[in-house]
């Protein structure tokens, strides 16, 4: 028996006729989500990303009314990508995603206020 809650499984389903979805209700809940070493209860990005990195989403936009929208990149679909690549460009073997992204970027940004004013707040 799947302990994924039943919305991850319309989730799913809706992800390849819906460009955008919205969350609301209980998002300050815990979520029963799959682990390597079994369920456990796990906030939503926690519980989202449990089920969207194996569907190859690189990064999830998260709105909410006080800290306007935000960029969450997912270092671990970035490391796979690269040891994916790895096999065919043999200069990558060994190199960590944070050799790639620079984090300080997004947080500068988000320091300035762009996501702010991106959505007009």
């Amino acid at each position: 028996m799947d302990s994924a809650p039943r919305w991850i499984g319309e989730l799913t389903r809706l992800l390849p006729i819906r460009s955008q979805l919205v969350l609301a209700g209980n998002i300050r809940d815990s979520f029963p989500t799959p682990l390597a070493a079994g369920a456990t209860l796990a906030p939503l990005l926690r519980c989202l990303w449990a089920h969207l990195a194996p569907l190859d989403y690189r990064f999830i936009l998260v709105y909410d009314p006080v800290e306007g929208l935000r960029p969450y990149p997912n270092e671990e679909a970035i490391q796979n990508d690269i040891e994916d690549l790895s096999r065919t460009l043999p200069h990558l073997k060994g190199r960590k995603a944070g050799e790639f992204i620079d984090l300080s970027l997004l947080k500068s940004m988000d320091e300035e206020g762009f996501f702010k004013r991106l959505h007009g707040k």
